[in-house]
């Protein structure tokens, strides 16, 4: 039989509803629905009475029956008293007793009687036994074996604890005192005190078995206690030993149930490399929690170590730390153990190398756009953080080399693959100083670079801006590694090169002073321009071979002769120029072509026949970039409108 579907409330009220005339019908259904409700309602209540009625009757009728069969059951427990007590069914029932009593009685009698008769034969047994007894003076104690087997347990638990409690400080002497005795006590039960019991108390593996567990417990107590990471695998390496001894003196190896640490050597191994990490993150932390605010306050200049270097002790306190580490590693003999403290030490440099270019940034974006804020000695520090990149280094190397004779290639290649980029993040920070260096002295130098091939220019501006790096390279040449500052003198001199010849690119016409006689006059104007040029290479050159050698120098200012080339020649002449240029630093031609415009002796028209000139010899000799890029590469020449919003 099926059943229809439930008619949900939104389908019944659709029923009613299916045209906009019902909606004026919803008060007559409302009424309908409520006499039904009503109907229902009254309903529902005289069948609810009429169930409270039945209900109350069937309650009356239950409690009637129990109290009937409660009258039922008193009746039948009356009945069953009276047939079960014979004096009331029986007539002679008195006289059966007393006979019955008078047989017990005889087999009483008689029991006694046989007793007697058999008493001394008894006694003459227990005197044979009492004389048996007393020739055995000694005799045998009761419970034996096993009051032995509790004092053999209690004695060994007493042995261990005694030990724990004098090394409860120093885990390494626990050790090396349970080495002293364990072995030799298991070999002296086996040879010497175990043949003095019977063979069934097996005396060997009680002691075996229970030195055993009393070790494990030990070694548990130690664990608890949370010891050093090195502890941690010296522990390891001893339970190593410990089975190849009990191995050696052919101890079952049923007898040393349960395994030492749960059979889980390799959880001993992660728990110490848990601490390891734990403890370096911790140290590394405050390390650099007061490095970074020497640093950032710089209330004192930096230190000066036993070279005459500037210097920080962050560099020298982590590879304490770092070779503290890799020693006990080492001691373990395990190259995995060894490859994973590399591997956190690694993840540890690595974290402080990206924590110092993170601070580097920003302190000089803080003097660069926040001088307010500025705190002098950027610099110093820079220079001495930079040394300790250097000295970090040498530190890596020198442990890279340590550690590559003493582990299988396995693992020789992930140490070194890990220990070679903690030396490229070094080099990373170090060249990262070197730019904030450049840096701080371009903004030094800032006001005056923006005064080049202006008026103040033609006044001799150049020999501020040299004295100003000359400055700044005094003090890198006193307290700044001899490499790095090989590399600083490099960046530094193509740094300003980029600068120099940008400047040239954008700036306005180039003039000289205002003329005072026809003489200059009729030298012209570009003459001045190039020979204040040569000037300021002059000053640039003399300053630049102070710190590097003249022969190197004249390479790197080899683009600076190949510009005035095309700056001194004719309008005529000029692509023989840029042909010189073009060979070495390839076509150019937006920068070439602000150089033309920035000539004073061309007019609009000429500095059109010039550059058309340019690239047909451009495209007639196919000339393109060279490789690798040049200088050049990096002299980024602006639109007007870039130029404008800049200023």
């Amino acid at each position: 039989m099926s059943t229809a579907a439930p008619i949900s409330a939104a389908q019944a009220i659709g029923e009613y509803l299916q045209s906009p005339d019902d909606l004026l019908k919803i008060s007559t259904f409302r009424k309908k629905l409520e006499k039904e409700k009503a109907s229902i309602d009254a309903r529902l209540k005289s069948g609810v009475k009429e169930q409270l009625d039945a209900t109350r009757e069937g309650l009356r009728k239950l409690l009637r029956t129990r109290n009937n069969v409660q009258i039922i059951k008193d009746e039948m427990e009356t009945v069953d008293t009276e047939c079960g007590d014979p004096r009331n069914v029986v007539a002679t029932f008195d006289q059966i007793s007393r006979v019955s009593m008078v047989h017990r009685n005889f087999e009483q009698t008689e029991e006694m009687v046989n007793n007697l008769l058999e008493m001394n034969s008894r006694l003459d047994s227990l005197e044979y036994m009492l004389e048996t007894d007393s020739q055995d003076i000694l005799g045998v104690l009761k419970y034996y074996r096993s009051k032995i087997n509790k004092s053999v347990i209690e004695s060994i638990k007493h042995n261990f604890d005694d030990a724990f409690q004098q090394h409860v400080r120093d885990p390494l002497s626990l050790l090396a005192d349970l080495d002293e005795w364990i072995y030799d006590d298991i070999y002296r039960v086996e040879t010497d005190v175990a043949p003095c019991f019977p063979p069934d108390y097996d005396m060997y593996a009680l002691f075996a078995k229970e030195y055993h567990k009393a070790l494990d417990l030990t070694i548990k107590r130690v664990l608890d206690g949370e010891p050093e990471a090195s502890v941690l695998l010296i522990i390891h390496q001893w339970v190593k030993d410990y089975k190849k001894k009990m191995k050696d003196l052919e101890v079952p190896p049923e007898y040393l149930e349960p395994p030492l640490l749960g059979g889980n050597e390799q959880g001993l191994i992660d728990d110490y490399l848990k601490l390891i990490i734990r403890k370096l993150d911790e140290w590394t932390a405050n390390l650099m929690r007061t490095e970074l605010r020497d640093f950032i306050t710089r209330s004192e200049p930096p230190e000066i170590d036993s070279d005459g270097m500037y210097g920080m002790q962050g560099a020298v306190i982590l590879f304490q730390m770092v070779n503290q580490q890799v020693d006990v590693a080492t001691e373990s003999g395990q190259g995995a153990i060894l490859a994973q403290v590399v591997s956190e030490i690694n993840r540890i440099m690595r974290d402080v190398q990206g924590q110092w270019i993170r601070v580097l940034e920003a302190e000089f974006k803080k003097q660069t756009e926040n001088p307010e804020e500025r705190v002098d000695g950027l610099d110093s520090y820079s220079i001495a953080l930079a040394n300790d990149q250097i000295k970090s280094v040498n530190n890596v190397e020198g442990l890279l080399a340590r550690l590559e004779e003493l582990v299988s290639e396995k693992y020789r290649v992930t140490i070194s693959e890990r220990l070679n980029d903690a030396i490229d993040g070094y080099l990373d920070v170090a060249r990262k100083c070197n730019q904030i260096l450049i840096g701080v002295i371009f903004n030094d130098l800032k006001p005056a670079m923006k005064q080049l091939f202006t008026q103040p220019w033609y006044d001799g501006i150049m020999v501020q801006i040299v004295e100003t790096m000359r400055d700044y390279m005094s003090d890198c040449q006193e307290f700044l590694n001899a490499a790095l500052l090989d590399h600083l003198v490099d960046d530094l001199l193509e740094t300003f090169i980029v600068a120099y010849l940008t400047a040239l690119a954008h700036s306005s016409k180039l003039k000289m002073p205002a003329a005072t006689d026809r003489i200059k006059e009729d030298i012209g104007l570009m003459p001045a321009a190039t020979d204040r040029i040569k000037e300021d290479i002059g000053l640039v050159f003399e300053f630049f071979s102070t710190v590097k050698p003249a022969k190197d120098l004249e390479i790197d200012f080899e683009v600076i002769e190949l510009v005035l080339g095309l700056l001194e020649a004719s309008q005529s002449m000029v692509f023989l120029s840029f042909w010189s240029f073009a060979k070495v630093h390839g076509p150019n031609i937006p920068f070439v072509e602000s150089l033309m415009k920035a000539r004073g002796d061309l007019d609009r028209s000429g500095v059109s026949e010039v550059m058309d000139s340019v690239k047909r010899k451009v495209k007639e000799e196919n000339l393109i970039d060279p490789t690798p890029p040049t200088i050049m590469k990096k002299v980024i020449i602006q639109g007007a409108i870039s130029r404008f919003l800049q200023r």
